[in-house]
Parts: structure tokens; C-alpha cells; sequence
């Protein structure tokens, strides 16, 4: 768990900076120390899953970043954190959705 932590933490970082690529990058590999270790349906996996759907939302990545944050609600519901799965609800999942949808129209638009 330190490697993944220390992974996340650096992601982390490079997101403060604007570098979501580099930050995507770190936070795939945090999850997949997690996924190595059975932690796929744990909170820190579920707030890394998090932390990426933010960078990848910024990059412009809408609809990857909507099913990433579908995922987070899962996982916090099935190990009964009624509250972070509220939260991400309220704060990204809306947000994320609306976004997608305009983005699937207007490159529908352009075809």
C-alpha cells in the first residue's frame, strides 16, 4: 500500500501542476499496485479512481471521466460509504454526465 500511496501522492502533484498526463499516468499505476494487492473495492482505490476522473475531466476527457466516477459511486456503495458515494454524486457524476452528453452531440455534429 506505501508504493500505491506514494504513487498517488506524486499523481497528485503533477495534477496541482496541470500535468494530467504525467497524473493519469501515476494514478494507473497506484491502481494497479491496488488491483495487485485485492484492494479493487477499497476507498483508497475508489479515491485514486477518483483523483483520475478529475484529471481526466480537465484534459477534456469527459466520458472516460464519467465512467470512472460511476465506478467510484459503485465502489463506495458496495463497501457501505453511503457518504463518499453522496459526495462524488453531488460534486462529479452531474457534472461529468452533462458534459459527456455535450461532448457525444457536438462530435456527432461534426460527423
Amino acid at each position: 500500500t506505501q508504493l500505491a500511496n506514494k504513487l498517488s501522492a506524486l499523481g497528485t502533484l503533477k495534477q496541482k501542476v496541470r500535468d494530467y498526463h504525467s497524473a493519469i499516468d501515476l494514478y494507473n499505476q497506484s491502481l494497479h499496485v491496488r488491483e495487485k494487492m485485492g484492494e479493487k473495492e477499497s476507498s483508497g482505490y475508489a479515491l485514486v479512481l477518483y483523483l483520475k476522473s478529475i484529471s481526466e475531466f480537465r484534459q477534456g476527457k469527459y466520458c472516460p471521466a464519467l465512467e470512472n466516477i460511476k465506478n467510484v459511486i459503485s465502489i463506495y456503495q458496495k463497501i457501505g460509504d453511503i457518504d463518499s458515494a453522496l459526495n462524488a454524486e453531488e460534486e462529479a457524476y452531474k457534472k461529468y454526465q452533462e458534459a459527456c452528453s455535450i461532448h457525444m452531440e457536438n462530435v456527432a455534429k461534426a460527423e
